[in-house]
């Protein structure tokens, strides 16, 4: 599970690089001279459905996996994307957002506990009660044990940074690596900007290796807001 989580996060990371850039401004007065890269400049935040990222993620996923996927059922998840003057851009989770995508997992986890554990022990789930607690194990144990190994604070708390530069209506965006990672690609983004609303396209390249282009363009047209 914990797994799962880290590579949710990585991918949202990834996703949403792609959803930044700029265009002719569709708010602009006509009397004021509107540059797309300077008012790239500042802070914007999108939603993303949690679900479907990890339907896209991991597609073929056993029977065993797969019934995890209600954890993420009906979440979403906030993230800030800042693009610095010094051509730097920073991804980020945000804070409240954080907290509620967590509370929202316990929650959906509580749900689905006693349903799976009663199918694991091959029991009606009326009976897991007393079952469990001949073995000297409660749910609430084991639901606290849970989301104690699962460290959410810990992956929520990672952010990505990186370079970045615009040119004629494409945004290319490029993440900084690690010692012991190779290189990132460099992605191409088609992108339309307004005053208010930074709106993907289109996207060439992939993030980090194992991502699919293909995947990723199903969340087009991807909307930011400031």
């Amino acid at each position: 599970m914990k797994k799962t989580i880290a590579l949710l996060l990585a991918l949202l990371m990834c996703l949403t690089l792609f959803g930044c850039g700029g265009k002719d401004d569709k708010d602009n007065n006509d009397n004021e001279k509107f540059d797309p890269a300077e008012a790239l400049i500042g802070k914007w935040t999108t939603e993303m459905d949690v679900e479907k990222i990890i339907n896209l993620s991991q597609p073929d996923m056993g029977d065993n996996a797969s019934q995890f996927m209600d954890v993420f059922k009906g979440i979403t998840m906030k993230l800030n994307l800042e693009f610095k003057e010094d051509n730097k851009f920073v991804l980020s989770m945000d804070k409240d957002s954080a907290e509620q995508v967590s509370s929202q997992m316990t929650e959906n986890l509580r749900k689905m506990l006693p349903g799976m554990l009663a199918a694991q022990f091959g029991i009606d789930e009326s009976m897991l009660e007393s079952v469990m607690a001949s073995q000297g194990m409660s749910l609430d144990d084991m639901m606290d044990s849970m989301m104690k190994n699962m460290d959410m604070g810990e992956a929520f708390s990672e952010n990505m940074e990186g370079a970045y530069r615009y040119e004629d209506g494409k945004l290319y965006l490029k993440a900084d690596t690690d010692d012991e990672a190779g290189e990132n690609e460099e992605v191409t983004m088609t992108v339309e900007i307004s005053k208010k609303e930074l709106k993907i396209t289109d996207v060439k390249g992939n993030m980090e290796e194992g991502y699919d282009e293909e995947a990723i363009k199903s969340f087009l047209p991807l909307i930011f807001t400031k």
